[in-house]
This record gives C-alpha cells, sequence and structure tokens, in this order.
C-alpha cells in the first residue's frame, strides 16, 4: 500500500502568501497526498483562494471555522486528516518540491514506518527570499534514548520546530495529541515533546525539507509577547520542565541527568535573547534572573566548560558561576546589538 501524507495548513488573512503555499503542496512529486486548508476565520482574500484550489486540485480539502488561533486550528485539521503520516505548513512559509518524496524515500528500506521522520528547513528573507540561516540534522535512524535528540544543541532548534516533520497519524489519534490552545509561543515545542513521549523510532534527514520565511518583527513581538519578561520566564521554565518530565517519564533520566542539568542553559539563553532584542525593561530582565539558584537544584559548579555545546549557554553558565545578572545581562545586551548591526549590514550589500 502507498503512503497517504495529510498536509495540514491553518490559515488567518494570509492571502499574499497563500497561494505560494497552496502551490508547494499541488506541486509536490509525490502524488499520494491530500491538502487541508483550514480558514481560522480569516476576513481578506483567503477563501476565494481556497475555494479556486480546491475546483482546481481534487486533493484539496477546505474547512471553515471561527477564529481560534493557529493551535486549534491545526487540532481541527487533524480531526479531519486520514493519511499513514501527517505534517504542518504555515500559510506564509512553503516546501521544498520534493520534500514528501525525499522524506519517504528515506525509509524506503528499512523494514517498518517510523514514528518520526524528521527533515532540516532553511531561513528565508521574508521580502527578497533568499536564504539568511540553514537549519539541519544529523542523518541518522534513532531507536533508543530518544529524548537524547535534544541533547545536541543544533539538533534542539529543529525540534522545537513543527515543521519538515512527518509525524505516525496512528499515534497523534491513540494518544489524544493535540496543540495546547491556551499557548501563545511554542506550542511546536510542546507538541513535539508530547509526541516523543510515545515515540520508538525516528529517521533524520541531513537536508532541508521546508521554507521558513522571516515575519514582520513588530508583528511577532505583538503576537507572542516577545517583551513581556514575565511571560517569556514562565514560557522558558514551562518548557525546560516539559523537557525534564519528558526524560523522566521515558526512564532515560537517570541515565542522562547531568547533560538534562545543561539544557537549563538554554532556557535562562532563550530568555535573555527574547527579551533583550525585544527592547524589555532592563531592571525586569536583571530581577528574574536573581531567581535563578532558588528555583533549580541544579548544582552549577559540577558543570563543566567543555560540556557545554553552545557559546551562548557557557557564558550563561560563567555569569551563574560568578552570580552576576549584571554579567549575563550585559554579555546579551551586546550579542543582540552585534547581530542587529550584522543583519543591517547584510541588507545594505544585498
Amino acid at each position: 500500500m502507498k503512503i497517504k501524507v495529510s498536509i495540514v495548513i491553518p490559515i488567518y488573512n494570509h492571502a499574499k502568501t497563500l497561494k505560494r503555499a497552496i502551490l508547494s503542496c499541488i506541486n509536490q512529486t509525490y502524488k499520494n497526498i491530500e491538502i487541508i486548508l483550514i480558514n481560522d476565520g480569516s476576513t481578506d482574500e483567503t477563501g476565494k483562494i481556497c475555494e479556486n484550489a480546491v475546483r482546481k486540485e481534487p486533493r484539496v480539502k477546505y474547512y471553515v471555522k471561527g477564529n481560534g488561533g493557529v493551535s486549534d486550528a491545526r487540532n481541527f485539521g487533524i480531526e479531519h486528516a486520514s493519511g499513514d503520516y501527517i505534517s504542518f505548513l504555515d500559510a506564509d512559509d512553503s516546501l521544498r518540491k520534493d520534500a514528501i518524496e525525499n522524506m519517504l524515500k528515506e525509509i524506503e528500506d528499512i523494514d517498518f514506518l517510523p514514528d518520526l521522520i524528521v527533515g532540516g528547513y532553511v531561513k528565508r528573507d521574508g521580502k527578497t527570499g533568499k536564504i539568511i540561516e540553514k537549519c539541519l540534522i544529523e542523518h541518522k535512524l534513532i531507536t533508543v534514548d530518544i529524548p537524547k535528540v535534544l541533547l545536541n544543541d543544533k539538533q534542539l532548534l529543529v525540534y522545537k520546530s513543527a515543521c519538515a516533520k512527518l509525524y505516525k497519524f496512528n499515534i497523534i489519534k491513540e494518544k489524544g495529541i493535540r496543540f495546547e490552545e491556551d499557548v501563545t509561543f511554542g506550542e511546536d515545542a510542546f507538541f513535539n515533546l508530547k509526541f516523543l513521549e510515545y515515540t520508538q523510532s525516528i529517521v533524520q534527514i541531513n537536508k532541508y525539507m521546508y521554507n521558513y520565511y522571516e515575519k514582520n518583527t513588530l508583528e511577532k513581538v505583538k503576537r507572542y509577547k516577545m517583551d513581556d519578561v514575565e511571560n517569556m520566564w514562565h514560557l522558558s521554565e514551562v518548557l525546560y520542565n516539559k523537557r525534564v518530565r519528558l526524560f523522566k517519564r521515558t526512564n532515560c533520566y537517570e541515565k542522562y541527568q547531568h547533560k538534562v542539568d545543561i539544557l537549563y542553559l538554554e532556557r535562562i539563553r532563550f530568555f535573555l535573547n527574547m527579551t533583550i532584542s525585544n527592547k524589555a525593561s532592563r531592571k525586569e530582565v536583571t530581577k528574574k534572573l536573581e531567581q535563578i539558584p532558588f528555583e533549580s537544584d541544579i548544582i552549577f559548579s559540577n558543570i563543566k566548560m567543555d560540556e557545554v555545546q553552545n557559546i551562548q549557554d557557557k557564558i550563561v553558565l560563567l555569569g551563574i558561576l560568578l552570580k552576576s545578572k549584571e554579567f549575563l545581562y550585559n554579555c546579551f545586551k551586546c550579542k543582540v546589538w552585534v547581530g542587529e548591526k550584522l543583519k543591517e549590514y547584510i541588507a545594505n550589500k544585498s
């Protein structure tokens, strides 16, 4: 039996980019797919574009619902999917033309259907389409200690997102896995953590499958409350705790406890980058940093610098060991400033 793939596209007022997203599915070199369009209460030309796609392409299914947010729309799509695997595509992004074919080709020589197939993605400039960054992943088959995929810093970025993945649909149905509808940011990561809890096998592919187009910065800050210090601190805390819980529920915690402790540094890195780059108050940020030694039972002095993969996490560790919130803030403030100037330079050169 030929494998069927469901592609769910939640849409809210994305008429300008929607055709690109839909065509990237219709033009896939692998043909046994269904494309599920969820109009989440759009007020622009989304409806006309979707209706036109339905008329021209029999593999397109179109549903209209009241506005409930991206997670609610994705969950609606899950309820109407019928594939062996399910994938998610945002209406302002697109798939590589041979994405599905490449991902399924990797499992042809395996005598079972893996629970999860993971590819990489490229980040593109939202206006020019030029590649800004490549997020690729190590090529391998994983069947033991599944949560360890989160311990590789380069891979962690890929596993935070629901894009460029084929999820075995039976697991989602049988375990009732859904996107959290009350979460404004990080819902992809939470979904993946739930799914990994029931995952026995992963195939990783060292190719990009997905085009992620950089969104308007001001729009992102407003939508996800990235400048809200309390919100970002809480989100980073919840995300870290869910990772720890995954290791515990899969009986991997004792084996990897020290490496899981190191993940706490990534939590602080995430918080600092999000708040500082979005102009949050210095006073509020440094006040939150005071909580680090009191909310964690991690013995930071046991973590060696050469065990930490990411240079920013090394800075976090040093700041914690120095017990200096000002050191942490100033280092990341400088890092954000350099990043902004570099972006400006690249933009002017192009």
